[in-house]
């Protein structure tokens, strides 16, 4: 944990020298979702979708200023002919997790955070018999 804080420190300190290249999003996530350590809650999200250095990360920011958040994520190679701008989540249950941002000129998928991959290897998720459910939401640019 003091490992990543460590690195988005370094990243937020050296952004314009390491030639950044950024994506900004907005959607209404309908759902209370987690992402990189956090759990926000329904409502008005900006994504800003960013490379510092080859390393994907996105943001995750609240229209009504009630949570931040950032992520990891690894390049992503979205559909032939894909024009549709969403968001994914990965569901279990009653739970919701960012899977990805898919764009037309790039997209990522998000790395799973240590409470996807607890719930996934618990036994409260059999996801050989169970996989989760992909839900998708439509963001646009701004």
């Amino acid at each position: 944990m003091k490992r990543l804080a460590a690195f988005f420190a370094v990243v937020a300190i050296c952004a314009p020298a390491l030639g950044q290249i950024s994506h900004h999003l907005k959607a209404n996530i309908p759902f209370d979702f987690e992402t990189g350590d956090r759990v926000l809650p329904a409502g008005d999200y900006a994504f800003e979708h960013q490379t510092y250095s080859g390393t994907p990360v996105v943001q995750v920011r609240s229209q009504e200023g009630s949570g931040v958040a950032m992520a990891l994520a690894h390049p992503a190679t979205a559909r032939p002919g894909e024009m549709e701008i969403k968001l994914t989540f990965n569901r279990y249950g009653d739970r919701y997790f960012l899977a990805g941002v898919v764009a037309p000129e790039r997209s990522v998928q998000m790395v799973k955070t240590r409470s996807e991959k607890t719930l996934v290897t618990s036994r409260m998720v059999n996801v050989a018999s169970h996989p989760p459910q992909l839900v998708e939401i439509r963001a646009s640019l701004f």
